[in-house]
């Protein structure tokens, strides 16, 4: 091959020149004895000047191989920098938000579609000039201008964004609500070879939010509004209610004192009616005013130990049962955080239910206060072994004045209502399983 020529031509020069050197001495000698002189050097200078033209046609072989790899390989180059480009290119030109690229003074050396777009200036009339001529953002409330972002960046060398109601206005006069951040382009010394701006079209969401918001300016209003009713309602059941209420009580009650021996068995029996429906409705009113306060109430979270809240209820309902005997079974160590007033409510209302409807019991009463796991979640839960009910009308537990048992059983039918709203205002979540004589699990988590 040609690298294999070069070096035999070199040693065939390097073998000539110790040829030359060899004869030199009989050379010398044939000039001195004048023989063969002067064809001898003719000789040498001949093979000299041929091994010379052997290695320039080698050396010029080679050379024109070294050029043409050289030029192959700047042409693949070149080829695969296309590539690039063009790859480049069509990333650049398929992403969704408007982009836009400066050198170093800011001024505009690419932009893809969304960014004509939204500007509404060709990438060809943009090329070149200062971003602030075709970048025009204003304020939304305040219309006055908003500072350049490539400026900031090409000062700061850091990521920058724009504030809030930012409205960029195009060529032709058309707004947008935008959204949008700068960065530096840097070299591998950190020098800012220009910025690279990306931003967005977030007028639909900037409208939908200010939807959103007046919405909730609407109902916040709706509720004050709500709450006021409810205080109001609240005044007049505390006082305006409760005035005829205490007449009727009176006057059953002289009634009783002075004329229940001159009454018959029926005037009585009417009378004892009068007393107990007037004391059930002393306690709806009560009961309606507690809902209420439910609802008004501010939530205070704090910790709560519900095992010794349960063990004082307990104390207060066996106080008021006396004649009962339960097996309470509390579990240690329950937790969780609420409002302690609240959750006292909550949990009265449940144990309360449990003993009520365990009362009529031919078997031992037990009543259980315990936790569980479900789901990952600690799930508390308050268990009876009384008359339970039908899970098909679970649904309607929860609902003020609704009652699935009859008048054996006392009651407002406002305590589940309660405990629920109490759940509810600590976005919680109670229900409840039964079988009829099966006794019922209440069961309410809390958040953590």
């Amino acid at each position: 091959n040609l690298m294999q020529q070069y070096q035999a031509a070199v040693q065939q020069f390097l073998h000539a020149l110790d040829t030359l050197a060899l004869g030199e001495k009989p050379i010398h000698h044939d000039i001195d004895q004048g023989r063969y002189a002067n064809y001898a050097l003719q000789v040498m200078v001949v093979a000299v000047v041929f091994y010379l033209l052997v290695l320039i046609i080698i050396f010029q072989q080679r050379n024109k191989k070294v050029l043409l790899g050289s030029f192959q390989q700047v042409q693949e180059a070149q080829q695969s920098l296309a590539k690039r480009e063009k790859y480049l290119a069509l990333t650049l030109d398929s992403i969704g938000d408007g982009v836009i690229a400066t050198d170093a003074s800011g001024n505009v050396a690419r932009m893809n579609p969304i960014a004509e777009q939204l500007t509404g200036w060709t990438v060809q009339d943009a090329m070149g000039k200062p971003l602030k001529h075709i970048f025009h953002i204003v304020n939304a409330f305040s219309r006055e201008p908003v500072a350049d972002p490539v400026e900031k960046v090409l000062q700061s060398g850091q990521i920058v964004g724009l504030a809030n109601h930012t409205l960029l206005v195009a060529k032709d006069g058309s707004e947008y609500q935008i959204a949008d951040s700068g960065a530096p382009i840097c070299d591998d010394d950190d020098n800012i070879l220009g910025v690279i701006l990306v931003f967005r079209d977030v007028t639909e969401e900037y409208r939908l939010q200010e939807e959103i918001r007046a919405s909730r300016d609407e109902l916040e209003q709706r509720v004050a509004e709500r709450t006021k009713e409810l205080e109001s309602f609240s005044y007049a059941v505390s006082h305006d209610l409760r005035a005829p209420l205490r007449s009727i009580n009176g006057f059953s009650q002289v009634l009783q004192d002075d004329y229940y021996e001159q009454l018959d068995d029926d005037g009585k029996d009417y009378l004892q009616r009068i007393a107990s429906a007037a004391l059930h409705m002393g306690e709806l009113i009560d009961a309606m005013l507690v809902l209420s306060q439910i609802t008004r109430k501010n939530i205070q979270h704090k910790p709560v130990d519900l095992s010794r809240l349960a063990g004082t209820i307990i104390e207060e309902l066996e106080n008021c049962n006396a004649t009962q005997n339960v097996d309470w079974v509390i579990s240690q160590g329950l937790h969780c955080t609420g409002d302690p007033e609240l959750i006292k409510i909550a949990l009265e209302n449940l144990l309360n239910n449990a003993l009520k409807y365990s009362s009529k019991n031919d078997r031992q009463t037990r009543i259980e206060f315990g936790r569980m796991e479900k789901e990952g979640q600690p799930v508390f839960f308050v268990r009876d072994n009384g008359c339970g009910f039908d899970a098909r009308h679970a649904n309607r537990l929860f609902t003020p004045f609704q009652r699935l048992h009859g008048k054996e059983y006392e009651g407002t039918g406002i305590g589940l209502a309660t405990v629920q709203r109490v759940i509810d205002r600590h976005h919680g979540h109670i229900w409840a399983e039964s079988e009829p004589e099966q006794g019922a699990t209440f069961y309410f988590s809390l958040p953590q």
